[in-house]
């Protein structure tokens, strides 16, 4: 059934033009956006899909773990039918350097593409503010591929959290990092601020991905140098220390000398009683043994303090794209529409 036409009145009762029915779903600026980016967005949600089906099998490989120990022996059951160290492998690196591809997406395909065809100088001609075009071009995907994320990362976690000890890679590491937490969202935030500015300063579309590309990576690659900096570490000394599992990437471990002084040495790390300890102390002319380090109860402290400093860099980097985009460097010139 059709929507019923709205009929004008002439002020003496009498029916006038019938007023054009009110548009319902998608309209404008944001119905251009689907319908220019229909193609991308259907590549986002087949991806979506074919990786949530792989977490999710990765799930149900970690459930049933347990009945696996010790598969393939006599009176075992059988060992699983696939490895799932590299299924974990690759799909936490699936997630993790998936903000790399939103900056790239963003920068290529929602900016630099629309700047170099025209696209953007067309919108300007239908009164629609420059400010609201990127803002359109960036919210549409953004929501996306930020419910593409969270699902992913809740799933993961899920699947990870039934062998953190005895199949998967501890929480410190850096895939497992980025996977399990909420950190991937604010890198996602980040890459499509990124890509936006990148997009806007190239105004073409290769160009603009290289450079969104370039400019992404010392950024991530710096979160995971300084990441275990953010929070402060806790200590343990004497025997406490040399017991306590933990990884050098989370923190120091060493001898305190007669004059205070500490010397970072893993040499007496492991023994097996403080009588041990003491012997190994007294060969290396050491008084004591110090350890500074990150629990796991550290992980959610480090990941929502990174998620607010993320937030806040992806918060700056678009100030930038939406100051930079109304001053009008980044509308293309007559003769770049031209060449174009």
């Amino acid at each position: 059934m059709t929507a019923p036409t709205e009929v004008s009145r002439l002020p003496d009762g009498s029916p006038g033009t019938p007023a054009p029915a009110r548009r319902r779903g998608p309209h404008g600026l944001l119905w251009l956006t689907l319908r220019v980016h229909r193609a991308s967005l259907w590549g986002w949600a087949a991806f979506a899909a074919v990786a949530t089906g792989g977490l999710l099998w990765l799930y149900d490989i970690a459930r049933t773990r347990e009945q696996w120990d010790g598969c393939g022996g006599p009176g075992r059951p059988a060992c699983p039918p696939v490895d799932e160290m590299r299924l974990f492998d690759l799909l936490s690196n699936m997630i993790t350097f998936l903000p790399f591809a939103v900056a790239v997406y963003a920068a290529g395909v929602l900016v630099a593409r629309d700047l170099e065809n025209g696209t953007a100088a067309l919108a300007r001609t239908q009164s629609v503010s420059p400010a609201r075009w990127l803002a359109a071009k960036l919210a549409v995907p953004g929501v996306l591929i930020m419910a593409i994320t969270a699902v992913m990362s809740l799933i993961f976690r899920q699947a990870w959290s039934f062998g953190t000890q005895q199949a998967f890679h501890p929480w410190h590491f850096d895939a497992v990092f980025h996977s399990a937490g909420v950190i991937s969202l604010a890198h996602v935030v980040l890459g499509l601020a990124v890509g936006a500015l990148a997009g806007l300063l190239a105004k073409r579309t290769l160009p603009a991905m290289g450079l969104a590309f370039a400019a992404f990576l010392p950024v991530h690659l710096a979160f995971n140098s300084l990441r275990y900096d953010l929070w402060p570490r806790v200590g343990a000394t004497g025997f406490d220390a040399a017991r306590i599992h933990s990884d050098p990437v989370l923190g120091e471990m060493g001898f305190v000398k007669d004059g205070g002084a500490r010397v970072q040495d893993s040499s007496c790390y492991g023994v097996a009683s403080p009588a041990d300890l003491q012997k190994c102390l007294d060969v290396h002319g050491a008084r004591d043994l110090y350890l500074e380090f990150h629990p796991s109860s550290h992980f959610w402290p480090i990941q929502l303090v990174e998620t607010g400093i993320v937030l806040a860099l992806a918060a700056v980097v678009l100030w930038a794209a939406f100051r930079l985009l109304g001053t009008g460097n980044a509308t293309p010139t007559s003769r770049q529409e031209a060449a174009a």
